[in-house]
């Protein structure tokens, strides 16, 4: 068996490493976790919720693109409703974009490049195509106990900080904020989260909150008026090595795409730079 078999066989072996991990977590329980620092109230946002930064890299020719396609499909009346356009972007990046793990450093046009992200990642490309539509976004974050993700990667959530700093987005939707998580496809929940029995689902109304893991959260939704700060501090979680992080990765991602049967595809624009093609 060569090395990079090896390493799978040891990571496949949950049972084997199970009391490690919870020796790991306890251990990492006793250290000060340092969070984001505590953002600015929201009507103090307002004023960069349309701006580029270098992970929302608003101005990519992709995210243009695809903005202007998922607009370009609207009713008339619909393309000058904030809350229409915000929908048709919500249910591109929760349907299209599939739930499958990624390094937090990432840009927006990488995570619909590569047609898959978790929730700091799919947060960050709807914010990003929000403001492509110029709608007011903002990245933000509420804390939930780490077995929120347990029936996604079982006795793993252990490793994971408690709190978590789930990551979602704030939508400036007429006069007030609405909450946002397009984290999870519904083949990923139908396959892992549905046979669990969580009592909340992952549609959203066009109106009210869309706040996923409701009976796992520790606390309020937070908007980060720094996105790309809040990115590089990872959201205020820990995260291991680069290396190590995308090796144990790509298992969690095989597993998932394994059982919902689903193959990420990436985005691109077309040969003139605006037309959508998928591939």
């Amino acid at each position: 068996m060569g090395l990079d078999g090896r390493i799978m066989a040891g990571l496949c072996s949950i049972d084997a490493i199970h009391p490690f991990i919870v020796v790991f977590a306890a251990f990492k329980d006793f250290v000060k976790c340092y969070g984001v620092p505590e953002p600015k109230k929201k009507e103090d946002i307002m004023r960069s919720a349309l701006s580029e930064t270098y992970f929302c890299d608003i101005s990519h020719p992709a995210l243009r693109a695809c903005a202007a396609s998922l607009v370009k499909k609207l009713d008339t009346a619909e393309k000058d409703d904030p809350r229409a356009v915000a929908r048709a972007c919500f249910s591109f990046v929760r349907d299209r974009i599939f739930t499958g793990y990624d390094l937090y450093e990432t840009r927006a046009s990488e995570i619909l490049e590569k047609g898959y992200g978790i929730c700091w990642g799919k947060s960050l490309l709807l914010m990003a195509l929000l403001r492509c539509c110029g709608i007011e976004a903002v990245f933000g974050t509420v804390a939930v106990h780490r077995s929120f993700v347990a029936p996604l990667i079982g006795a793993w959530h252990w490793l994971a900080n408690s709190p978590y700093h789930h990551c979602l987005v704030h939508a400036r939707l007429g006069k007030g904020w609405t909450v946002l998580d397009p984290v999870l496809d519904p083949l990923t929940y139908e396959t892992f989260f549905v046979p669990a029995g969580v009592a909340w689902g992952i549609d959203w109304d066009g109106r009210s909150h869309c706040i996923l893991y409701r009976d796992k959260l520790m606390g309020d939704p937070v908007p980060h008026e720094d996105i790309d700060a809040a990115i590089r501090d990872k959201a205020g979680n820990r995260e291991l090595p680069p290396m190590v992080t995308r090796r144990v990765n790509d298992y969690f991602n095989t597993r998932i795409w394994k059982k919902t049967g689903q193959r990420p595809s990436g985005y691109r624009p077309g040969a003139d730079g605006s037309a959508p093609a998928y591939i």
